[in-house]
């Protein structure tokens, strides 16, 4: 079986073949049941009689995505907050290691609901999209408590849920949090590799089908910068990305990550200059970034800058403007002649 699709506004994604465990059954209906506390079925889950609402089983998913090292920052250290964002199955987990974090509590949508799964199991109501807003007020009360607690946080997200991700980033630079970025790069064919593997391995969470694995992929290619995932926080609203401490972009195709860019306290470094991450390119002359197939050059203007494609793309509908009207010119003057 082979998959071939477009990005809505992107570049045609090549024909790979689709592993056979990724391959999508016929999807079943769910019935979107947002759980109450009567679910609450494993003895092990913590909960009063509030049940999903209360504090009590807030905590305990709080204890439960928190790292076990005995490690910890100081109480006049600054704390620190990891934005890591990929699609599914890129990697992000492996950067994370190499990074070394301690100390954090892990906001990450997928590990909230394996939680649920584990205090609700066979409940088929989490298999509903009533879930989704579910699990954003876990990531947001999670949040507030690492807040709380002045621990290390670190944000595993697709970066799709831009008004969750806007947020975290927004709460923890009032709350003088240091900020580190990461954009992880994966190859689609090594992406749907690695989805195979984690279904394998990781049998206490859902599956990934194809379908999201593609979903997820797709929405770093659309073509525009406002619609593509990473290219959403370094091009259309960079102003969430460039005031944070350190921004790190890892190519992870190969058997070893490989770091491709970073600034760090304002200084950067581009080891090697890449004309395809996702919907971008990377140059190692300012503004580094732009979308895939435009040049890095730029011209300033009294409104900012804009790129060369743009400026060059203005003067043709200048020139094509000018030339219509000359011809209607002259095709008036030949009327006139006639009469």
């Amino acid at each position: 079986m082979y998959m071939s699709t477009r990005s809505r506004r992107g570049d045609p994604i090549p024909e790979i073949p689709i592993p056979t465990e990724l391959r999508d059954s016929k999807p079943k209906k769910v019935k979107t049941i947002v759980p109450e506390s009567e679910y609450i079925r494993n003895p092990e889950c913590e909960s009063d009689a509030d049940g999903l609402k209360g504090e009590v089983f807030l905590n305990y998913v709080y204890r439960q995505l928190s790292s076990n090292t005995e490690s910890s920052s100081s109480s006049s250290s600054r704390p620190t907050i990891y934005i890591m964002m990929g699609p599914p199955a890129a990697g992000k987990s492996t950067i994370k290691k190499q990074m070394d974090i301690q100390n954090y509590v892990n906001i990450d949508l997928d590990e909230i609901k394996k939680v649920l799964i584990k205090c609700f199991p066979n409940d088929r109501s989490l298999e509903g999209v009533a879930v989704v807003g579910y699990l954003k007020r876990f990531a947001r009360n999670l949040l507030k408590l690492g807040i709380k607690n002045q621990t290390n946080i670190l944000f595993d997200t697709t970066g799709r849920m831009t008004d969750l991700t806007t947020e975290i980033i927004e709460a923890t630079r009032e709350e003088g949090y240091k900020q580190v970025f990461v954009i992880v790069y994966t190859a689609l064919v090594t992406v749907l590799e690695r989805a195979k593997a984690r279904n394998l391995i990781e049998t206490d969470r859902p599956p990934m089908s194809s379908r999201a694995v593609m979903e997820g992929y797709e929405s770093f290619m659309n073509k525009g910068a406002s619609t593509g995932t990473a290219s959403y926080y370094l091009l259309s609203k960079p102003d969430l990305t460039n005031e944070a401490e350190e921004l790190y972009i890892y190519n992870n195709t190969g058997t070893e990550p490989e770091l491709i860019f970073s600034r760090k306290n304002g200084i950067v470094d581009v080891a090697k200059e890449t004309p395809d991450v996702y919907n971008m390119s990377i140059y190692s002359s300012e503004p580094y970034f732009s979308l895939k197939g435009k040049s890095s050059e730029t011209v300033k203007t009294k409104v900012g800058v804009k790129s060369v494609a743009t400026v060059k793309s203005v003067a043709t509908v200048k020139s094509a403007v000018t030339k219509k009207r000359y011809t209607l010119n002259r095709n008036k003057r030949r009327i006139s002649i006639k009469k």
